[in-house]
């Protein structure tokens, strides 16, 4: 699965991107913007922090609620009883008796026989008759700024009057639905400057940001995947890895150069510094002839490591600066290298190594997840192994359009099949493809059961399958190798041309399960020659060779 960005988890989690980030830095996880890519462990822990976070919030707001909604009762209470102390207010005040001269009072659970104080009369304030008007008390105590006071008219609605009135005032409006952007055409040139984000760039496009943020898709690699070359010795591996990282090493048995090895373990943060500055580099021996042949021609004693292999002479030297054009003379360092030309890097030649399998593994047409292991890689075994990942693509990519449903150790089942080839039932005789190898090899499998028309009269009493279907079947196997090496298989047809050295090595009967193998023999332009072969278990039953051409299909229903 690909990682996520910050703005996609932001989305995901209806959260500003800023505070994704914030809180992500919290962590101690380095996001430098919105198109950070996060690991699956930082992904997780972010959603229990946030989902702690809401939970939080979600108490934090019952509480204020439950808190205000008893403060607009209480304030309620305080209105009727200042309205009520108002209305009485005219009434005159009941002169309470005193405690000791009452019969009916409970004992003192004092032991002293000690007088009661005489209780202190506090003068009464002034009594303010209220009005009745509610636009008067309004600006009489609304501006009091006291809790449960006069609050006017307006109810317990928190001072907005939620009655509908007649006439425009109380009409509401309906909501205008939003106006579509209008389209625009991509302007001519685009300045872009520092320090820009995607929603600048938008702008400037007229176009929304999700219009031009696709998320990146990747080959995992889940299998592994070998190269080798014995003739140069060079040996390149793939190994499954939800990441990419790259170790390269290098040994050219000479004493300038050694045995140097280099890792790449952070694409993002170590290629420009530690691998984009390093210079192409090549042996003395080598120049010459490279110049013979017309190439080299960029290259000075500046940008590029001479590894002096050889004793030169000085004619020698001033010859070969003749034939490269070079003004400066040229003279073998101490250190091995023309000019005592110094090194960037410790190891710069393997570093150089690594950055060329990059920009040849480029030749793959997307980025892959994967570690890689080279010893003595070069641009030619470079380009050998990435066509390799690149067919590995390319038949994931066919699975992707028409298995859409993945199921283990299945690459196409029923349904996909009827997308590929045009046959239908009853002659559909593969049920399913479990191998296959891009213009290399398919395997298939057909079920075989008692319910085949065919043995109804083939024959009664005995159902044995014909051997000419045992061919067809292995003929149609094939058809799924042929039509997904052309771009559009929906759209062709495979039509036999001949089938050579057939055999039929032992009867198949219902219950039998035929395994259909189908290997590329040759391929010229439309027309192929396929080995067919049929097992039931480890048993061979049949074979054959067989040519057929790959025609339109449009140009034979004609």
């Amino acid at each position: 699965m690909a990682n996520l960005r910050v703005f996609e988890f932001a989305k995901k989690h209806d959260l500003p991107t800023e505070k994704v980030i914030e809180k992500a830095n919290q962590l101690g996880f380095n996001y430098k913007n919105h198109l950070s890519s996060m690991e699956d462990k930082q992904v997780t822990m972010l959603d229990e922090t946030f989902a702690a976070n809401k939970k939080t919030n979600a108490a934090t707001t019952k509480n204020q609620g439950e808190t205000q909604k008893n403060t607009t009762q209480k304030g309620g209470k305080g209105i009727v009883n200042k309205q009520n102390q108002s209305n009485n207010s005219s009434k005159p005040e009941t002169k309470s008796k005193p405690l000791a001269k009452t019969e009916n009072n409970k004992k003192s659970t004092s032991t002293t026989s000690r007088p009661a104080a005489k209780p202190t009369e506090k003068k009464a304030a002034p009594i303010v008759k209220r009005t009745t008007n509610p636009m008067e008390q309004k600006t009489t105590t609304g501006t009091s700024g006291k809790r449960g006071g006069y609050r006017g008219a307006q109810g317990t609605h928190g001072g907005f009057n939620k009655r509908k009135r007649k006439g425009k005032r109380g009409e509401t409006k309906p909501v205008a639905p939003p106006v579509p952007r209008k389209f625009k055409e991509l302007p001519d040139v685009l300045v872009y400057t520092d320090g820009m984000t995607v929603a600048d760039i938008s702008k400037k496009i007229y176009r929304e940001p999700a219009e031009i943020i696709k998320k990146k898709n990747y080959l995992i690699i889940d299998e592994t995947i070998t190269f080798h070359n014995e003739e140069e010795q060079v040996d390149i591996v793939a190994l499954p890895l939800d990441g990419f990282r790259m170790t390269v090493m290098v040994d050219y048995h000479n004493p300038a150069l050694g045995s140097q090895h280099t890792g790449l373990f952070d694409l993002e943060k170590e290629f420009i510094t530690e691998f984009a500055p390093t210079r192409t580099f090549c042996f003395l021996s080598e120049v010459e002839t490279l110049a013979e042949q017309g190439l080299i021609k960029g290259g000075t004693i500046d940008n590029a490591v001479v590894i002096v292999d050889r004793t030169v002479s000085e004619e020698d030297l001033t010859e070969l600066s003749q034939k490269l054009g070079i003004e400066k003379k040229i003279s073998v360092g101490k250190n091995g290298f023309l000019n005592e030309n110094s090194l960037r890097f410790k190891n710069e030649p393997v570093r150089h190594k690594l950055l060329d399998m990059i920009g040849d593994f480029a030749l793959i047409g997307v980025p892959i997840k994967a570690q890689i292991l080279a010893a003595r890689p070069g641009h030619k075994a470079n380009v050998e192994f990435a066509k390799k990942i690149r067919k590995l693509y390319q038949q994931k990519q066919l699975e992707k359009k028409y298995q859409h449903v993945k199921k283990e150790g299945v690459v196409f089942d029923s349904i996909a099949i009827q997308k590929i080839l045009p046959h239908r039932y009853p002659f559909l005789l593969v049920d399913k493809i479990i191998h296959l190898e891009m213009d290399k090899k398919v395997i298939g499998v057909k079920s075989v059961t008692s319910n085949e028309p065919f043995f109804q009269g083939h024959f009664p009493g005995r159902p044995v399958m014909p051997g000419v279907l045992i061919v067809e079947a292995m003929a149609q196997t094939g058809g799924i190798l042929m039509l997904n090496s052309v771009p559009d298989p929906e759209e062709k047809l495979v039509l036999f041309m001949g089938i050579d050295k057939a055999k039929f090595r032992k009867q198949v009967v219902p219950g039998d399960e035929l395994i259909l193998e189908a290997e590329l023999i040759s391929q010229r332009n439309r027309f192929v020659v396929i080995r067919g072969k049929a097992f039931v278990g480890n048993v061979l039953v049949a074979e054959a060779e067989l040519k057929a051409a790959i025609v339109d299909r449009v140009e034979t229903e004609k």
